[in-house]
Parts: C-alpha cells; structure tokens; sequence
C-alpha cells in the first residue's frame, strides 16, 4: 500500500511537472506566434523583412515619419502612394502592439518637386495635397532644389514666400516670416519637441547655389527655442535639409565636397559653419538630428553617428527609384515615449527590387571584365611608359637609357 501510495504520488508529481512544461511551451509558442503575427504586420506594412518590435516597457507615446528629399513627379507617383500606405498601416500596427492610440506625425525634409518643376509652386501645391493624405500633422522645411524656380520667381524672397504661403495652414510656423517650425509631440510637459530650419538662398548664394544656408534670423530664433526647452527639462528633435558639418555622416566626396555644399552654410565662413555643432554641445536637450540631402541609404555604418556622446545624426534616405543613388529606397520612422525614442527605417520587399540586383549584378561583371582586361593589358605592357624604335636594332622596341627603370636606393 505504501508503495502503491508513492507511485500515485510520483504520477501525480510527473503530470504536474508535465503540465507545468505544457503549459510552458504553449506559453511560448503563443508568445512566437504573437510576434510572428506582429513582425507580418509590420513586414507587410514596412514592405520590409523585419518589423519594428519595441522592447518591454517601452511606452509609445508617437510615432513620427521622417520623410527624406521627395522629389514627386505628378506622372510618377505610385512609390511614393505604396510608401505612404505603408507608413499608415504601420501606425495602425503600432496602435494595436500599444493598445491604445499613439500621437502621428509626418515631417519632410524638403526637396518637393521632381528635377524640372522643382520651386514652383506646383510643386509645393503636389507635395501639400501629398502630405494630407496621411491624415495627421505634419511639417516641412526647404532644400535647395525648393527655391529653384527660376521660371516663376524672380528672387528667393519671392520663392521662399510662395513655398511658405502654401504650407502655412499646415506646417503651423512659429513666425510668419521666419520658414521655421516647432512642434510638440507628446505630453506637453514631457513630450518632445520638433525644431525645423531651413534654406533661404538659391539665386543669392555667395557659393554655391545648392548650398544649404541658414540664416541668422533662423539661427537667432533656434538658440531662443533651445534655451525654452533646455530650461523646460525636455528634449529636441531638429530637421535641417543638410546635415552640419563635423556630424559624423556619410558624404558624396566628388559631388557634394567638391561643390561646397554638403553642409549646412558649407559656402560661408567658419563662425556659419560651425556654429551649429557648437549649439549641440552647448545645449544637451537635442537628442536627434535628421536631415536628407545625399540620396543615400541607412545601409552605411556612417548613416547615424553621436556627436559629444548626446545627439544622434540621422541620414534620411528617399522613397523614389529615380532619385536613389544606391538603388536603394528607405524612410525613417521614429517611435517615441516620454524617456527616449527608438529609430527604424522602412524600404520595399527585395522581392520587388529584382530587377534592379539584376541590372546592378550585371553591372559588377561588365566592370569585373573591364578590370580584367585593364589588368591583362598592364601584364603585356613593357616596365617603362616611353618606348622608340631604334632602326640599328632592327626595329626592337627599346627603352630611352635615361627613362629605364631604375631600382630603389635603401
């Protein structure tokens, strides 16, 4: 009997444990599956292979589309409506991951018109009715290609004015001339603040005219706005159309340097050109700086960088094929809660790119060819550049006796 009695107690014991890793694994089965399903849902809203997934306890609070140089062509504008229904499904995504409704907002970088209607005001009404189509707020600064119609305008005063008249409604700016923003996200006591600059000279430029200049109203204005949220206790997010030099980020050497508009106030003196690394070291409330400019991808270890161990750089990519110059298109998307913010991108399904790895595969074995056959061609060429045919010699081809290759003296 006792013996009997133990065994029912060792079966007993057994199932429990049996059931206790059942009910373990049905756990964490439940809980893959929870994540698969997330990760499809913010796949298919991304376009992407992976999703954003928010670590525990991180609180959203918003979630803000950083919109890199758009570029929009009336006649092609099917990317740039599968990228906003994209951005809008992984909103509603991120609604249901925080059960409850988070704070939307879009904001661009600048940069509206495609190459050809760029600074018109056709343009800006095209992005205006572009940006609306989100159904939330959003903000938008200038980039140089925004004060370039010539055509239209007869200065940038002129320009800047029309672009501004058409956002006014919705960019809410902080000064009615001034083509600045500031927008809070969040609560207003712990929320986050979103500072935009922008470029006010294109025909006027003392450099180059695709140099991005901020100038020193803006700037007056920004250090007020700092100074505001530095003593507020809250944090800054900044939008600029370039990025500003001493940032850290990836650059187009023999476009950008070598015209002199990289950065921000690239053309104008050292005090314009370095004042705004010194705002950021100065004023430890800005945690985020997104700019586009380059038309390249968040692939690059140089797209994101800290400067003075307290602000993040951030390179925006585009949403339009014709306006990459990697192939690749890509968005950031920026999630927030009220003690930090999280920073993804989004790009479209590899599935969808084939034809451009093949265009681009092809190209490395045309170049692959090409560099062997540079190659072959150094191998049979003789050690010396400058070769003359000496008839003495029966026409050998002979090198010059003072341009013969001489050996190192160590």
């Amino acid at each position: 009997a006792a013996a009997a009695g133990a065994r029912r107690a060792d079966a007993v014991r057994g199932n429990a444990l049996l059931c206790g890793a059942r009910e373990a694994r049905e756990a964490a089965a439940r809980r893959r599956r929870r994540v698969g399903e997330m990760r499809s849902a913010v796949a298919n809203a991304f376009g992407a292979r992976s999703g954003v997934m928010l670590e525990p306890g991180f609180e959203a609070t918003y979630a803000l589309a950083v919109l890199g140089d758009l570029h929009l062509d009336p006649r092609a504008m099917q990317e740039h409506e599968t990228a906003r229904e994209q951005i809008v499904a992984i909103w509603e995504a991120l609604d249901e991951e925080c059960a409850g409704s988070i704070e939307r907002h879009v904001v661009s970088v600048g940069d509206l018109g495609a190459y050809g209607i760029a600074g018109t005001t056709a343009s800006f009404e095209l992005a205006r009715e572009y940006l609306e189509r989100f159904g939330c707020g959003y903000s938008v600064i200038t980039g140089n290609h925004d004060l370039e119609g010539l055509d239209e305008f007869e200065s940038d005063r002129a320009n800047l004015l029309a672009w501004g008249e058409t956002f006014r409604a919705g960019n809410r700016m902080a000064h009615d001339e001034l083509p600045v923003f500031r927008r809070t996200l969040g609560n207003t006591l712990d929320g986050v603040e979103l500072l935009g600059l922008s470029t006010t000279r294109f025909r006027d430029a003392a450099g180059s005219s695709h140099a991005v200049f901020v100038d020193d109203e803006q700037l007056a204005w920004f250090e007020r706005q700092l100074e505001a949220i530095e003593r507020a206790g809250k944090r800054a997010l900044v939008f600029t159309h370039a990025p500003p030099m001493g940032c850290g980020l990836r650059v187009l050497q023999s476009v950008h340097i070598k015209n002199k508009c990289a950065w921000l106030n690239h053309s104008e003196n050292a005090r314009r050109r370095r004042v705004f690394l010194q705002l950021v070291e100065r004023f430890g409330c800005i945690k985020g700086w997104f700019s586009g400019h380059f038309h390249l991808s968040h692939d690059y270890q140089d797209s994101v960088s800290l400067v003075h161990d307290s602000c993040s750089f951030v390179q925006c990519g585009v949403i339009g094929s014709d306006s990459s110059r990697d192939a690749r298109r890509q968005t950031r998307f920026v999630v927030g809660s009220r003690t930090g913010f999280r920073v993804f991108f989004c790009q479209p399904p590899r599935r969808r790119c084939a034809a451009t790895r093949r265009e681009r595969r092809l190209q490395r074995r045309k170049l692959a060819r090409v560099a062997a056959a540079g190659a072959s061609a150094r191998q049979r060429r003789p050690s010396t550049m400058v070769l003359r045919v000496r008839a003495a010699q029966g026409g050998r081809l002979l090198p010059r006796a003072s341009q013969r290759r001489r050996k190192p003296q160590l």
